[in-house]
């Protein structure tokens, strides 16, 4: 009982990141109609309220990330750390280059794929995607290229990778940390996406020592999503984003050496 409860500890801090966003936007909405509510002179914050709005979520992504630095920086405490020249090699740079576009195509690839079979389900997703690009454009390239991917890093990759891989191993504690960050988007299809591009991360951290490479290689995934709208559309050009995303993502990932088979199966911070 005693290793299930630690074991569930390391599940606490997704719980933590969903109310520290759920109740700082709470009282930030609040503010914000309070404000509207008795100052009718504030005409300003009326007129732009859809991107105040946005904002706020974003304050709230942000908020949480800085929690979770620290949060972080107290878990990693005495443990081994990587070495952050390597990281910053021009190789390793051009990999993790290399392997963010490769990602976003494979990705990108399948889900235009699969979306006539999912008409319901892709409209969903499309929306949410609509909400989250629907603010001002600086703001929005500032949350999904540099702001998202260190907050959820930082909260799955960093801390909840860390806790679970004292209790099971790594596979385990990866897998873990990959499916709750699926959860997080609440969304099917970028839950499945963030699921498997998570797991993949949690792979670089591991074979890096540090939290910057994974939040290094997120970035370049967001940002490599712009490139997608080079692709013409049609079901070949899909086929073969899908199959060379694919094939070069194993190459990039061979060409990385990530992990030997036993630091994967067998492997714990015990």
């Amino acid at each position: 009982m005693k290793r299930l409860a630690r074991y569930l500890m390391g599940v606490l801090p997704y719980f933590v990141a969903e109310a520290i966003q759920i109740v700082f936007v709470s009282i930030a909405m609040f503010g914000y109609s309070f404000i509207m509510e008795f100052n009718a002179g504030y005409e300003l914050l009326r007129d732009y309220q859809d991107e105040v709005v946005y904002f706020i979520s974003v304050l709230g992504v942000a908020i949480c990330g800085v929690v979770f630095f620290f949060w972080y920086q107290f878990e990693i405490h005495g443990e081994e750390r990587g070495n952050l020249k390597q990281v910053f090699q021009v190789k390793n740079m051009i990999l993790f280059a290399l392997l963010g576009i490769r990602i976003q195509l494979f990705m990108t690839g399948i889900m235009r794929l699969v979306r006539p079979y999912f008409t319901d389900t892709f409209e969903n997703y499309g929306q949410t995607m609509e909400n989250l690009t629907s603010g001002n454009t600086f703001i929005v390239i500032l949350l999904l290229v540099v702001i998202a991917p260190i907050t959820e890093e930082l909260i799955f990759r960093g801390v909840i990778l860390l806790k679970t891989r004292r209790e099971i191993v790594f596979l385990g504690a990866n897998i873990l940390q990959s499916i709750l960050f699926g959860i997080y988007h609440m969304n099917i299809v970028q839950g499945i996406y963030a699921a498997l591009i998570g797991f993949i991360l949690g792979i670089i951290v591991k074979r890096y020592q540090t939290i910057v490479a994974p939040v290094l290689l997120h970035m370049l995934i967001n940002a490599s999503s712009l490139l997608t709208v080079f692709f013409p559309a049609g079901t070949l050009s899909y086929l073969i984003m899908t199959i060379m995303g694919g094939i070069l993502v194993i190459i990039t990932l061979y060409v990385i050496n990530p992990l030997r088979k036993a630091d994967i199966i067998t492997d714990t911070m015990k």
